[in-house]
């Protein structure tokens, strides 16, 4: 929007949030069998989320672009987002469900084996054009990013303080 001020940050991530609920196994279950859970955690997650926490945790100014479905999953989202103090412009799909994930983790070798689930209206393409991130930011993580005036697309594991660079 032309003239509008648009508050600058080190960086800023376009791109998929999930709520993870992590089980934790003693060991993984073979076929048509039982196993008892060590224990059972609901977290928000996704990767650029994640990032885009972590990045303020450690002290840089965020944004985080994503979409999220209208139920509790999107609501923790939005809840967690404001508590890490992520600057989070989430887009609603109407009647959708947000992403989810269930992550058996194998309690004997660590290894992990991810059930996911996206709704067609929070699907990548379903968002549409890049939404404007705005301002200045000196990194990127997504697949849409924009940084320095341009846009990239594909920007994914761009190295935080690279303002010209793409991370490859």
């Amino acid at each position: 929007m032309p003239g509008e001020r648009v508050k600058i940050v080190d960086v800023a991530g376009v791109g998929i949030n999930a709520t993870d609920t992590i089980i934790r196994l003693p060991h993984f279950p073979a076929p048509d069998t039982k196993v008892e859970l060590r224990d059972a955690r609901v977290l928000p997650g996704g990767q650029v989320a994640s990032a885009m926490v972590a990045c303020q945790a450690w002290g840089l100014r965020t944004r985080y672009v994503g979409k999220i479905g209208e139920d509790a999953a999107g609501e923790l989202q939005r809840r967690e987002f404001a508590q890490a103090g992520v600057e989070a412009q989430l887009i609603t799909a109407p009647g959708g469900l947000s992403q989810s994930a269930y992550i058996l983790v194998d309690g004997t070798t660590g290894e992990r084996t991810i059930l996911w689930h996206r709704d067609a209206s929070i699907a990548p393409g379903a968002i549409g054009p890049p939404p404007r991130v705005g301002g200045e930011c000196k990194g990127v993580a997504g697949g849409w990013a924009r940084h320095r005036g341009g846009i990239n697309r594909g920007a994914l594991g761009a190295r935080i303080g690279n303002p010209g660079g793409s991370g490859s």
